[in-house]
């Protein structure tokens, strides 16, 4: 009997057969998730197949010496679409290569997800004998948020990124990283990461430091080879052992690093572990077997009959039946027609577990941990700076500290970097807090050494002061006032240039180099030079903490002459933003799908016959999902997180990112840059952005396509019918993170509850006050009589946040935020109309105008006519909900004129 062939074989076959077809007749590419349409223009060119052919081939010729068939298949997989373009690069077809069609009759599918979904479905060892498999890590939200660092909170999102591609290493062992139907696993850098460390392949365009960011999200589709039950619960309970080995690793790692070599400590630290993580996992086959044992090619829709209305069902059936014997105008497979109400089923399958979860009761009593408030604290530094292990909780805390109810720890491991002076920690959050030293000791792996050696994460004092570092080091003169104050903390404190060193944000480090990094953000609040915030930080003694008493009046005096060069003091707040898709889950459902005669080339479209159409129609009208759409979908995230997001927090502007998978993204940003971040961020969701001729990121608003040209190729995005909402919280670098989390993620609720695809902005003070403004992106288009920049809320608002800078020439004062706020409350309770608002508004800009300048009275008339249109704009066509609409949209202009200088 002939051996089936692998995945690996089945994938090396079909990759080496690519293109199918002559591309000349390719006159269209079609965007699969939308009505997007991308003209292809290739008349004139000669046989650009056999030149893909001959490109293909001299690639596959010059491959490196591989040991076997797995490996190979492995290397190609990651590195043909990148060395075939390279390959290309002169020819007309290479900018389209990455979204080209495999078919030129239905060119909503591309050459790559053909591929993918062919390997995935019809190797000999899944053809008829494969099962949809779904894989989550929890908790997601309550883990992450619980957090009193930011160190914490971006640990928090690599653990569970990190514990799920350990899941899903499994999956890709055994049945392919093609298997994997979401996320795209191609180019993700821990996937890159592992082809380099475990399996030894030469991976292109490969940047080490992008395995430090988070993008795989907490659950995965796969297609796996088999629908035997017993296989599936095998692999399942495999895959979850991988992952408790996993954290014993971390565990084993941590104790020989922190010397906690003492039995009953590691007892009592395992305990805690009980309900962490939470793992949920279903399965649904894509085939069953009959009551002889054969195998019958589909599932039937009687056996979802749990899961569907009966008419739904009935629906479906006569859909499938149609498409069948229609089969010439679907570019579906037989067993592809019921992937949809699988998937649903898969999906329900999963919250029906989730339902019913397994929990083993754990109950503590004592002091619970300083971050999560669940567990008791296990770790705890003492307040004259002793720290400890905590072994009978309530005869620690609540009978004097009794003998035996703790060992001390080395104090030169426990660092007040790991915890802090009556910090309490139980083992979970400990092992968040310290997770990056478990990846930095990784045996033999060069690159999270490298990545994770002395990993810090910025602290919010850093992000909110970037800006005002950046002015210090691209001026000579307060360049040298800078190092100048350097030099006189290191000598007051007593201490050295690694104990002063502080992990910036990438872009500031990028423009100035290292010296970004010579002192953490804290030490430019003048606020923060006192002798109890020093000594805390950098564990000083007596004899030190007298010499910085005496001295304390220099540093003050020094940071002082810096503040006067630049004109300024920092500023003291930062953002946190997260950014959510919208309505996913019916992106997965095919309920936001195209018509079906949108994935036919307009020459074929043009001749369905109208019976087919209506019928169509009648049955199903839009799109149905296949593998191939939910590979796009996954194909477009995977793009928007890998090729965009990073670019605009990290590299464009000074932000830094927490977490960046699926259609999440959460980070941090500078105040200054903030408009310009969630502007990007919104568009190029949709893929509505171009770059500018310096590579530069913007908005494109008219790019209906849904394809982006970056570096010369065109890649696929969700297109301008997927939207997603914002939420972003302001606040000061002292407040409780672990508040500003909840605020964020609230905000972002908050977006969404307004008909989604809006921002809502969240301002915390540091008197306590709370300032909230929901917006839509784009400012009614009934008010554009502008450029078409104007209907960019986004715009509206970084010009009016210009205008309200008392350091520009011309400007609106602050008394203006305050005085609408008190005209406002009076006309809300007079009741009066909206047209007497934006007479008022006129009103009290041209009181509240300034100008150091001489200028004409048109020069001035031009200025304030323009900031009123603005406003007018804002307050009638910006969303606003209608509820207290005065009240917000005087929370959105007082947030505005704040960002310029805080408190």
């Amino acid at each position: 009997m002939e051996e089936k062939l692998k995945w690996y074989d089945f994938f090396l076959k079909k990759s080496s057969k690519i293109p199918e077809e002559a591309f000349e007749n390719i006159q269209e590419i079609k965007h699969p998730l939308g009505e997007g349409v991308l003209k292809v223009d290739l008349e004139g060119t000669d046989n650009l197949a056999e030149k893909i052919k001959r490109a293909l081939s001299a690639i596959l010729e010059s491959l490196p010496p591989m040991s076997n068939s797995e490996k190979k298949a492995f290397y190609i997989w990651r590195n043909l679409p990148d060395r075939l373009a390279a390959n290309l690069t002169e020819e007309e077809i290479a900018p389209y290569l990455f979204v080209m069609p495999a078919n030129a009759k239905f060119p909503d599918v591309s050459i790559w997800e053909h591929l993918k979904v062919s390997s995935a479905l019809y190797s000999d060892e899944k053809l008829y004998n494969s099962s949809l498999f779904l894989f989550t890590i929890g908790p997601v939200q309550s883990f992450i948020s619980q957090a009193r660092k930011t160190q914490d909170f971006y640990l928090g999102s690599f653990i569970l990124s990190y514990l799920t591609f350990v899941a899903m290493k499994e999956v890709i062992e055994r049945f392919g990283p093609t298997s994997v139907i979401y996320p795209d696993m191609y180019k993700q850098p821990l996937m890159d990461w592992y082809l380099i460390s475990e399996k030894g392949i030469t991976v292109d365009n490969f940047e080490p430091q992008t395995v430090a960011l988070p993008m795989i999200p907490n659950r995965f589709v796969a297609i796996i080879g088999t629908c035997d039950d017993i296989e599936i619960r095998s692999l399942a309970k495999q895959i979850e052992e991988k992952v408790m080995v996993e954290l014993l690793n971390v565990v084993d790692e941590l104790f020989e690093h922190f010397e906690l070599d003492d039995e009953e400590l590691r007892q009592i630290f395992e305990e805690q572990f009980k309900n962490f993580p939470e793992i949920y996992w279903a399965a649904v086959k894509l085939t069953v077997q009959d009551s002889s044992g054969g195998i019958k090619q589909n599932v039937s829709l009687e056996e979802l009959k749990d899961f569907f209305s009966e008419d739904y069902l009935k629906k479906w059936g006569e859909f499938t039946e149609f498409a069948k014997n229609n089969n010439q105008y679907f570019n579906i497979a037989d067993v592809e027609f019921y992937y949809q109400p699988l998937y649903t089923t898969l999906e329900k399958v999963l919250r029906g577990t989730k339902n019913v979860r397994r929990f083993e009761q754990f109950e503590e009593t004592g002091r619970k941990c300083s971050i999560c408030g669940e567990r008791n604290a296990l770790f705890f530094r003492k307040p004259d700076g002793e720290p400890v292990f905590v072994k009978n909780n309530l005869d620690f805390f609540y009978r004097g500290g009794k003998s035996g109810s703790y060992t001390k720890l080395n104090g030169r491991k426990f660092s007040y970097q790991v915890i802090r002076k009556r910090e309490g920690l139980c083992a979970v959050c400990f092992l968040k807090r310290t997770f990056h030293v478990y990846l930095s000791a990784l045996r033999d792996d060069k690159i999270f050494n490298k990545v994770f050696k002395d990993f810090t994460f910025p602290p919010t004092s850093e992000i909110a002061v970037t800006d005002f570092k950046e002015m210090l080091l691209t001026k000579e003169e307060t360049k040298k006032l800078y190092d100048e104050y350097v030099e006189l903390f290191k000598d007051v404190v007593e201490c050295s240039n690694e104990e002063l060193s502080i992990k910036t944000l990438p872009k500031l480090k990028n423009s100035v180099g290292k010296q970004a990094e010579n002192l953490e953000g804290t030490w430019l609040y003048i606020e923060n030079l006192t002798v109890d915030r020093i000594k805390e930080a950098f564990e000083i003694d007596r004899v030190v903490e007298e010499q910085l008493a005496r001295n304390l009046g220099k540093l003050r005096e020094k940071l002082n002459e810096i503040y006067k060069a630049l004109g300024r003091s920092p500023n003291k707040y930062y953002a946190l933003i997260y950014l959510d898709g919208d309505e996913m889950g019916k992106w997965l459902a095919g309920e936001k799908l195209p018509s079906v005669e949108h994935g036919y080339a307009q020459s074929v479209c043009q001749n369905l016959p109208e019976e087919f159409r209506k019928k169509v129609k009648k049955l199903i009208g839009n799109k149905i999902l296949t593998p191939a759409t939910h590979s796009a979908i996954s194909v477009a995230l995977r793009n928007y997180t890998v090729e965009f997001v990073r670019k605009i927090v990290e590299e464009e502007h000074l932000g830094k990112l927490v977490y960046a998978g699926g259609d999440d993204v959460l980070a941090f940003v500078n105040l200054r840059d903030l408009f310009d971040v969630i502007e990007k961020l919104r568009w190029a969701f949709s893929g509505q952005i171009e770059f500018d001729d310096n590579g530069i990121i913007v908005p494109n608003y008219s790019n209906k396509s849904g394809f982006v040209l970056k570096d010369g190729m065109y890649h696929l995005t969700m297109g301008p019918t997927a939207t997603c909402s914002v939420g972003v919280v302001i606040a000061h670098y002292r407040e409780p993170l672990k508040i500003v989390v909840d605020k964020v993620f609230k905000a972002n609720s908050l977006a969404k509850e307004y008909d989604r695809n809006r921002f809502a902005i969240t301002l915390l003070t540091g008197s306590g006050r709370e300032r909230t403004a929901v917006c839509n992106w784009l400012v009614d288009s009934v008010y554009k009589n502008d450029s078409e920049d104007s209907i960019l809320t986004t715009r509206i608002l970084k010009e009016l946040q210009r205008a309200m800078d008392n350091d520009e020439h011309r400007y609106i004062s602050n008394r203006f935020v305050n005085t609408l706020r008190k005209e406002f409350e009076r006309i809300q309770a007079r009741k009066l109309a909206d047209r007497i608002v934006e007479v008022e508004i006129k009103r009290l800009v041209e009181r509240a105008y300034n100008s150091s300048v001489k200028e004409s009275s048109e020069e001035r008339k031009n200025f304030v006519e323009r900031i009123v249109r603005m406003l007018s704009w804002l307050y009638g066509a910006a969303g606003l909900p209608n509820e207290n609409k005065l009240q917000r949209f005087a929370d959105l202009i007082e947030i505005v004129s704040f960002m310029n200088r805080g408190d």
